[in-house]
């Protein structure tokens, strides 16, 4: 992977842990009463723009200038890198509506939603950028399935880890435990869906030209061993995050803190490691390998 990409993988992974733990927690607000979510949702809400902002900076270091920036705005009717710009903004400047209210102590759910869809757009927008690339292992489905399910899965566990950092107990918490055993077991599910669509994904690159054949030996041959590590990191933050909402009130306990801070550290390890190997395994078709 080469070094000016950082940014770019810095900037994928935070917004969508920005958009997930903000979708997860506008999740939490619906479907419990309203002094709960201000309650449970408090540092979800109050992280998710702060990462979003702080992630369009390293997109800018990545586009070398203000001027840069200025340009990408300027195409929305044709280029998804437009339109991936102008979502984030929007969804920041709907973030900081939803976050204003919050602190005033009131929720307004038609927001939240409206909010939760932009960011939703923004992770659609970003991954369509990829696919539309000259790079065969970007240029397929995969890469929306990757990027949704790495936002679900950060969401998941931002949520949980906002939640406990937060130390917010609601009167009614056993209707926020049964979301976060809802939204863990959605979590697996689409770990184990992303799982079975791999052999699709290899095959479709065994059937491409030189550069998908480029790919399929880095993963097959240095990164091998690197993909085999992020599915058990991944797999096992989860398998950690579903022990922790299981039990009478096991959400509460000191242990159950501590798997989600583990569990926490095992799926943002497993998915660094992911979304580098989805760059460095990435060869351009114009380059004319034979």
């Amino acid at each position: 992977m080469n070094t000016e990409e950082l940014p770019l993988l810095l900037f994928t992974l935070l917004s969508q842990w920005a958009v997930g733990t903000f979708v997860v927690s506008v999740i939490i607000r619906l479907c419990t009463k309203q002094e709960t979510a201000l309650k449970v949702t408090r540092l979800g809400i109050l992280a998710s723009g702060p990462v979003a902002a702080l992630s369009s900076v390293l997109a800018t270091l990545h586009l070398g200038s203000p001027a840069g920036v200025h340009n990408v705005m300027n195409n929305l009717a044709t280029s998804w890198l437009s339109r991936e710009g102008f979502f984030t903004s929007v969804f920041i400047v709907a973030w900081f509506a939803v976050f204003v209210l919050h602190r005033k102590g009131k929720v307004n759910r038609l927001l939240d939603l409206i909010a939760a869809v932009l960011g939703l757009a923004v992770i659609y927008s970003m991954a369509s950028i990829y696919v539309a690339s000259v790079k065969p292992a970007w240029a397929t489905i995969n890469t929306y399935i990757s990027f949704f399910g790495t936002t679900l899965l950060f969401g998941v566990t931002g949520a949980a880890l906002a939640n406990v950092l937060g130390k917010q107990e609601a009167d009614d918490g056993e209707e926020v435990l049964k979301v976060f055993r809802v939204a863990n077991i959605a979590a697996l599910a689409y770990l184990i869906f992303q799982l079975s669509c791999l052999p699709a994904y290899f095959a479709g690159l065994a059937d491409g030209d030189a550069a998908a054949h480029a790919t399929i030996a880095l993963m097959g041959g240095i990164y091998a061993m690197a993909i085999g590590l992020k599915w058990v990191l991944v797999l096992s933050g989860n398998a950690i995050l579903l022990y922790s909402v299981y039990g009478e009130e096991r959400v509460l306990t000191g242990a159950s803190r501590n798997a989600v801070f583990l569990a926490t550290g095992f799926v943002m390890l497993g998915e660094f490691i992911g979304r580098y190997i989805f760059y460095a395994t990435a060869i351009s078709t114009a380059v004319g390998l034979n």
